[in-house]
């Protein structure tokens, strides 16, 4: 064992007793902080542009009025997390629309 029963680490590196490490306390969570505040509104709307494979580009708005509508902003949201290279968007894209890969257990 490196160290005596009882003992951890360097005592001059150690928090003395009522002192310690994290002096401005918890994170702040902006993704908890943004979820509070628009969950109190009363509705929400998000414009995308969505642009053709001929160039032309159409206006589509989303709103909390109707639950499809706000599935399918969720839906275009994650879309775009994906485009941008978020990892978890792209496997929850891919999950959704090609299905989970099955696991090879015993190889």
């Amino acid at each position: 064992m490196p160290f005596e029963k009882g003992e951890s680490g360097n005592k001059a590196t150690q928090f003395k007793p009522g002192q310690t490490g994290n002096f401005n306390g918890r994170p702040r969570r902006p993704v908890s902080d943004l979820l509070q505040k628009y969950g109190k509104a009363q509705s929400i709307a998000v414009t995308v542009d969505l642009t053709n494979p001929d160039g032309t580009v159409e206006q589509e708005t989303f709103s909390t009025e109707t639950k499809d509508s706000l599935f399918a902003a969720i839906a275009v949201i994650l879309l775009c997390k994906a485009v941008g290279g978020n990892i978890t968007a792209i496997r929850e894209v891919l999950d959704r629309t090609e299905g989970k890969p099955i696991a090879a257990y015993g190889r």
